[in-house]
C-alpha cells in the first residue's frame, strides 16, 4: 500500500479547506482552497489618490536648493595658500543655506514619502483593491512604492490612472535636474578657476 506525498490535500473533514498531509498523518496546519482565480478589485474602483502624487512630486523639489550653493567660492577657497581660508570654504559650502535647506527637505520629504504611502495603502484597501502594493517599500526608494503599486493597481483593476507614466516622467526630470546641476557646479567652480590660473 502506498501513502500520498506531502502536501495539501481537500480537507477529509469536510470543511471546504485544505489540509497539509506530511506523508504519515494529516495535520493541523488548514489553508483556504487556491481558486486559480486572479484577485480583482470591483469594476469602476477608483485608485487614484491625493496620496499617490504626492509620492510622485515631492522628491522633485529636493534638488532645487542645490542650485542656489555658491561651488565656486568653495574652489576658490580651497585654493587658497592660506589653511584657515581653505578649511572655511568647505564648511562654508556645508553649512550653506542652500544645502542645509536640501539636508532638512530629503529627510522630511523620505518621512512624508512612507507615510503618504501607508495613507495611500489605506486609501486602496478602502476602495476595494485586495491586497495592494506594501507601503513598507516606500522606506526602500522614493520611486519603489509608486511604480510597485502601479504594476499591481493594473493587475487589480486594469488601469493604474496613470502613475506608473508619471512615476517615470519624474524619475526622468531628476535625472535632468541632477545633469543641470552638475553644469551649474562645474561652470561657477571653473569661472573661480580662471583668476588663479592666469596668476
Amino acid at each position: 500500500m502506498t501513502t500520498a506525498a506531502p502536501g495539501w490535500y481537500p480537507d477529509p473533514s469536510g470543511s471546504g479547506a485544505q489540509r497539509w498531509w506530511d506523508g504519515a498523518q494529516w495535520t493541523e496546519r488548514t489553508s483556504a482552497p487556491y481558486s486559480g482565480q486572479p484577485l480583482q478589485a470591483p469594476s469602476g474602483t477608483r485608485t487614484s489618490t491625493p496620496f499617490i502624487w504626492l509620492i510622485i512630486v515631492l522628491p522633485l523639489i529636493v534638488y532645487i536648493p542645490l542650485f542656489f550653493v555658491d561651488w565656486g567660492g568653495m574652489v576658490a577657497g580651497a585654493a587658497s595658500s592660506d589653511p584657515y581660508r581653505s578649511a572655511y570654504a568647505t564648511y562654508a559650502v556645508l553649512l550653506s543655506p542652500g544645502y542645509l535647506i536640501t539636508m532638512v527637505l530629503a529627510f522630511v520629504v523620505y518621512a512624508l514619502t512612507v507615510f503618504f504611502a501607508y495613507r495611500d495603502h489605506r486609501a486602496l484597501e478602502a476602495a476595494g483593491v485586495p491586497r495592494p502594493f506594501h507601503w513598507a517599500f516606500a522606506f526602500i526608494q522614493s520611486y519603489v512604492y509608486p511604480i510597485g503599486r502601479s504594476v499591481v493597481v493594473k493587475r487589480r483593476t486594469g488601469s493604474d490612472g496613470g502613475t506608473l507614466a508619471a512615476s517615470i516622467v519624474a524619475l526622468v526630470l531628476i535625472f535632468v535636474l541632477a545633469i543641470a546641476l552638475v553644469i551649474v557646479m562645474l561652470s561657477q567652480m571653473f569661472a573661480a578657476m580662471a583668476p588663479l590660473m592666469l596668476r
